[in-house]
């Protein structure tokens, strides 16, 4: 018996769950750094831009982002 295994890219996973949460909220890159930079974690829109698209962030970034969003569930569905 042959089990065929599908590989996820889970950073892509990440990278579109992030950026869903960003537009159904309404922000952007820029806001999203000035509200992270109140946080006290200083990335510039272009960096965080480069952060997000990679989807290599860590799960505590993205809780980060989350609250800043004011997400209180996420679909794990596309």
């Amino acid at each position: 018996m042959v089990v065929a295994c599908v590989k996820r890219n889970w950073n892509v996973e990440a990278r579109v769950l992030l950026k869903r949460e960003m537009e159904a909220a309404g922000v952007g890159y820029a806001e999203l750094s000035e509200a992270l930079l109140l946080q006290g974690l200083c990335l510039s829109p272009k960096v965080l831009s480069n952060k997000v698209n990679r989807g290599t962030f860590t799960m505590a970034f993205f809780l980060q982002c989350m609250a800043l969003l004011k997400v209180d569930e996420v679909n794990l569905r596309r």
